[in-house]
């Protein structure tokens, strides 16, 4: 699977990982992250895997 995982399976929080946003989200991940800072600046809609604000 790791082909399609970026390396994590992303609804398997692994809380040991420092750099576990990358690894769940890949290349996706600074679009996301500006999608958040658009959408959501003040980090409402937040959770253990949701995209950490920048």
């Amino acid at each position: 699977m790791l082909p399609y995982t970026f390396g994590q399976y992303v609804n398997y929080p692994n809380v040991f990982d420092p750099n576990w946003a990358q690894a769940y989200y890949g290349s996706n991940l600074n679009a996301l992250r500006r999608i958040k800072r658009k959408y959501d600046p003040d980090n409402v809609f937040r959770f253990a895997q949701s995209i950490p604000p920048v």
